[in-house]
C-alpha cells in the first residue's frame, strides 16, 4: 500500500497552524509503521518559500517530501509543477491519493488528476467545506465553482473527517462514497506542574475557545491533556466528546450565553479540580498514536478494497 499525501503546505511552514502539523503527523506515524508514504506539496510558507530543493526528495523526520514553487503567493496555491509531477503518477491497484483541505488549487488539480487516472481519492477537508466557509470568503467563486465541477469531483472521493460534527456538515452538501470519522494527530504536550502563584493558576483554570466554526480543535485537546478544564462554543467539532465525557461546557456563541457559563463555572470550582485530575489519563487513551494509526491504516486498507 502506497499513500501519497497532497497538501498545499508542509511542515516546518508552521504559519498554517493545526492542519499543517496534523498532515505532518499522521505522515511521520504511517512511515514509522512501514507504510509507504510520500508528501506531495508546494514551498508555501506565507507570502515567502520554504528553501528546499524544487521537485527532489527531502526527508522530513524521515518521511520523503517533494516541494515545488508556485506562481501564486495566496491561498490558491498555483504550482505548474506539482501538477507535472501528479500527471505522471501510474494507477496502481494499492496506490491512494490523500487529499487535505478543498479550495486550493493544489487540492482540486490533484483530486482531478488522481480521478483520471482512477486512483482511488481520499479527502480531508480540515474545515473547508462547512456551510461557514461557504458563506465566509470569495462565496460567489465558491458556488460556481462548486457548482461546475467540485460537486462532481467531491461526489467522487472517499471523506475522512475529524468529528461527528463535521460529517454532518459534509452530507448536507454531497453524497460522498465513503466517509469516516478518526480524530486529529496530535504532539500531545507533557503535563507541568504549574507553581501555586496568582498567575500560574490563571493559565491553569480554564481554556475558552468562542470559535464560530471549528471541524476540530486541536487546542481543546491540547489544553485537557495537561489538565485544563475547557468552555467551547458548541460550533466546535469537538463539542459532543466534551458533553459525553464531561471533561468541559459548551455554550452558544453569544456574549451573554459565555457570561452566564462562566458565572456557573466558577460556582462549581469542585468538578473544575475534578477534570483537571481525569482528563490527561482520558486524553491519553482516546488520541493516542498507537490507536489513531491503526484506525487510519484500516480505512485506507477499506478505501482499496471498495475501489478494487
Amino acid at each position: 500500500m502506497k499513500i501519497i499525501q497532497v497538501t498545499a503546505s508542509y511542515k516546518p511552514a508552521v504559519i498554517y497552524g493545526g492542519p499543517t502539523m496534523s498532515v505532518s503527523k499522521l505522515s511521520e506515524q504511517l512511515n514509522k509503521n512501514n507504510i509507504d508514504t510520500e508528501v506531495v506539496t508546494t514551498l508555501a510558507n506565507g507570502k515567502t518559500e520554504l528553501g528546499f530543493p524544487v521537485g527532489k526528495v527531502t526527508r522530513i523526520e524521515n518521511v520523503p517530501v517533494r516541494f515545488f514553487k508556485r506562481i501564486t503567493k495566496d491561498h490558491s496555491h498555483f504550482s505548474p509543477g506539482l501538477i507535472k509531477y501528479l500527471l505522471k503518477l501510474r494507477k496502481s491497484e494499492t496506490t491512494i491519493v490523500h487529499i487535505h483541505a478543498w479550495w486550493n488549487l493544489v487540492s482540486m488539480f490533484g483530486c482531478a488528476i488522481a480521478q483520471l487516472k482512477k486512483i482511488p481519492v481520499v479527502l480531508s477537508p480540515r474545515g473547508t467545506l462547512s456551510n461557514y466557509s461557504f458563506n465566509n470568503k470569495h462565496n460567489l467563486f465558491k458556488f460556481w465553482i462548486h457548482l461546475l465541477a467540485g460537486k462532481k469531483l467531491l461526489s467522487n472521493c472517499c471523506f475522512h473527517v475529524t468529528s461527528e460534527a463535521e460529517k454532518s456538515e459534509i452530507l448536507q452538501l454531497i453524497n460522498p462514497e465513503k466517509i469516516q470519522v478518526i480524530s486529529n494527530f496530535l504532539t500531545l504536550p507533557i503535563r507541568f506542574d504549574f507553581k501555586s502563584d496568582r498567575k500560574s493558576a490563571i493559565l491553569k483554570l480554564l481554556l475558552i475557545l468562542p470559535s464560530y466554526n471549528e471541524n476540530f480543535g486541536n487546542v481543546v485537546i491540547e489544553s485537557l491533556a495537561v489538565g485544563t478544564p475547557v468552555l467551547i462554543s458548541n460550533k466546535v467539532g469537538l463539542a459532543d466528546y466534551i458533553i459525553k465525557n464531561k471533561l468541559g461546557w459548551t455554550f452558544e456563541n453569544q456574549p451573554e450565553k459565555l457570561r452566564k457559563a462562566l458565572t456557573e463555572i466558577n460556582t462549581n470550582k469542585s468538578e473544575l479540580d475534578e477534570i483537571r485530575f481525569r482528563s490527561p489519563q482520558k486524553i491519553k487513551e482516546d488520541f493516542s498514536d498507537e490507536m489513531l494509526v491503526n484506525q487510519y491504516i484500516n480505512f485506507y486498507k477499506e478505501v482499496i478494497t471498495d475501489y478494487n
